[in-house]
């Protein structure tokens, strides 16, 4: 995952600094296999609230992408923190029927804060 790790190193403090998440604390975790879910899946994140802490896992898969892929990529993943909250509390407040809907706002809502960010970035 040379390219990958390269440009994650080169753009993430500058891109959480950017997204104004200096206080979370977010582990990378470069990922040797397939993502369990999908083996299309070139990233993913788990969040905690209540702790600020965040850890992406980056797949091999990601190492086929661009660089400009790479970094839109991360700040997406990052993105989802600033989400979580409306996501958590949507999931908990809505039926079993709408979880579908309230993801795909999510993911929406988290590429929107995304692209947002990457035209004023750098």
């Amino acid at each position: 995952m040379k390219k990958t790790e390269q440009v994650i190193k080169k753009h993430f403090d500058k891109l959480v600094t950017h997204l104004n998440l200096q206080d979370w604390k977010i582990r990378l975790d470069y990922m040797d296999g397939d993502c369990f879910r999908n083996e299309m899946v070139a990233m993913d994140n788990t969040i905690d609230l209540s702790y600020l802490r965040s850890t992406i896992r980056i797949y091999p898969v990601m190492e086929e992408n661009t660089k400009e892929v790479i970094l839109e990529t991360i700040c997406h993943e990052l993105c989802h923190i600033i989400t979580e909250p409306m996501y958590s509390l949507c999931r908990g407040v809505v039926s079993p029927m709408q979880h579908e809907w309230v993801e795909e706002m999510r993911e929406q809502e988290t590429e929107r804060i995304c692209r947002i960010a990457l035209k004023n970035f750098e």
